[in-house]
């Protein structure tokens, strides 16, 4: 016995488990990157827009482009990189809806309209 948990014929594999295990931390380290990347532009917009006015939308699009980034790599099993659509994915799979939660809150963060009063 080589100590790991045998696995079900017709389930996963290990080599598969570590597949999504690795593809999971490179998505986490991306956002992450996208998220520290907006929070520097987020605290130095002040100091930078004198110089960069278009520095004020910087940090929205981080936020922006880290949920679209969650949008689209959340599954590889759906569409564009897998054969399933995007309405059967997020149907059938409940497991799938924090990753969708974190899109929605990465867009309405990067949607907002930079600290200007309504």
């Amino acid at each position: 016995m080589s100590g790991s948990m045998p696995m079900p014929a017709d389930g996963p594999t290990p080599a598969l488990f570590l597949k999504w295990n690795l593809e999971s931390e490179g998505n986490h380290h991306l956002i992450g990157l996208f998220v520290a990347l907006g929070d520097v532009f987020l605290l130095a917009q002040d100091v930078w827009k004198k110089r960069l006015s278009a520095v004020r939308y910087a940090w929205p699009v981080c936020f922006l482009l880290s949920g679209l980034f969650v949008l689209v790599y959340s599954d590889t099993e759906l569409w564009p990189f897998g054969p399933k659509p995007w309405i059967q994915g997020t149907i059938t799979k409940p497991r799938r809806y924090p990753a969708q939660d974190l899109r929605r809150l990465a867009s309405g963060f990067g949607s907002g309209r930079n600290g200007e009063s309504a």
